[in-house]
């Protein structure tokens, strides 16, 4: 029978901490031991990986990725790039010709 804390067992983190695929890990440590971004790991909560009292194990988290697919963030944050667009649109200088805005009066020269 082999040890469950055979060190052979454990994976190295991004930061070079070991981590066995059993024990609970917050965010910051479950990103560190999949070496992703805790943004990575925001993203696989928003599209359903559970994580109860804020805690998952490697195991269960590379489960998850491994019934996803071909899981991708950039969907979840091309979602909230979108949000943000509608909320503040952009600025664009004015050309001597243009109108302003409506509602805003031309500033008057002295």
């Amino acid at each position: 029978m082999t040890d469950p804390r055979d060190p052979n067992t454990f994976i190295k983190g991004r930061s070079g901490a070991m981590y066995h695929p059993n024990d609970l890990l917050d965010r910051q440590q479950l990103a560190d031991a999949l070496q992703r971004s805790t943004s990575y790991i925001r993203a696989m909560r928003y599209h359903g990986f559970e994580m109860p009292g804020n805690m998952a194990t490697i195991t269960e988290a590379r489960e998850w990725l491994r019934a996803q697919g071909e899981f991708s963030s950039t969907r979840y944050f091309a979602r909230w790039n979108e949000s943000l667009r509608k909320h503040k649109p952009r600025r664009r200088a004015l050309a001597k010709d243009d109108e302003p805005p409506a509602g805003k009066a031309k500033k008057r020269r002295k």
